[in-house]
């Protein structure tokens, strides 16, 4: 299915069709990306959440992995420890993904804000003097 029509018939929330069929097509070709936006489609029903949990799950054990994956999950996962670890693993593959980034800050306790921020003052303060350095050259 194409992604175009796929996002259309979503909006429309065609919702048991479109899970029917890519399910059947899933089953049938074994293509990951049909699995993906099964997910995707359990991801927007309530009802179906926890198999669009399951199925990103699944997914982020393979080499087809999306940091939207990885937000879902750690958003519906009940321990604050259990999403960062989600949400640390997902920046390992998207590691300049700013909404992975934004995300982990919910997750995560003070003292690793802490050091989250000491490493960003220092990188800045790096920036500062290179930007010094290089205007005056």
């Amino acid at each position: 299915m194409e992604d175009k029509d796929f996002f259309k018939r979503l909006s429309k929330k065609e919702y048991d069709a479109l899970g029917k069929e890519l399910l059947k097509d899933y089953r049938k070709t074994r293509n990951i990306h049909s699995r993906f936006l099964l997910g995707i489609c359990y991801s927007e029903q309530y009802k179906r959440k926890d198999d669009a949990i399951i199925i990103f799950k699944e997914l982020m054990n393979t080499d087809s992995k999306h940091p939207n994956m990885y937000l879902f999950v750690a958003k519906h996962t009940q321990s604050n420890i259990e999403s960062s670890k989600i949400i640390k693993e997902g920046l390992k593959f998207f590691p300049d993904n700013t909404r992975l980034k934004n995300q982990l800050l919910f997750y995560i306790d003070n003292r690793e804000k802490e050091i989250y921020f000491e490493q960003l003052k220092k990188v800045a303060t790096i920036l500062v003097l290179l930007v010094v350095i290089f205007t005056n050259v």
